[in-house]
């Protein structure tokens, strides 16, 4: 009888622990899912005030009064393109992170893809400006000079000022 006791004791705190283990390792994965979640929100809105504070720079419709004017434009517009290129890199590993953490079937995945949505949309309009491209040389005193990104087969990545664009 006290044998019977002992075992249903030692029975019911074996299963609390049990109980206990489980409870810890879902705490573990919501904390793991949190810490997650919230690295990407961070690094999201990082990207996005550095999108921000471009965008009055891609919008700019100035394309000088002379040619000295035109110069400093230009190399403003060859600054700002290097910027965008120094940091394409942190723009491409937010979006990475959110398609990990959606394909893992993280439980934020509405707000995640919500997320990488706006900052797509945010990216495109400094980072694509649809530009009708026309050769180096060409007069840009009709034209609205913008940063083109440009590519090759041999290198994708490649962003340049090679031409003077006209917004569509």
């Amino acid at each position: 009888m006290g044998s019977d006791i002992i075992k249903a004791r030692v029975s019911a705190v074996q299963g609390q622990w049990a109980g206990l283990e489980d409870q810890a390792a879902l705490k573990a994965r919501r904390l793991a899912e949190a810490q997650q979640l919230v690295t990407f929100r961070r690094e999201a809105d990082e990207v996005d005030a550095f999108i921000q504070a471009r965008l009055p720079t891609a919008a700019d419709t100035d394309v000088g009064k002379d040619l000295e004017h035109v110069e400093v434009l230009l190399k403003k517009l060859e600054d700002f393109a290097n910027d965008l290129a120094a940091n394409e890199p942190r723009v491409d590993a937010v979006n990475e992170n959110a398609v990990q953490l959606i394909a893992e079937g993280h439980p934020e995945t509405a707000g995640i893809q919500a997320r990488q949505k706006v900052g797509e949309q945010a990216g495109r309009r400094v980072f694509a400006r649809s530009p009708v491209c026309l050769p180096a040389g060409t007069n840009p005193q009709f034209l609205n000079p913008c940063w083109c990104k440009t590519t090759t087969p041999a290198n994708p990545q490649v962003m340049g000022l090679d031409c003077c664009c006209l917004r569509r």
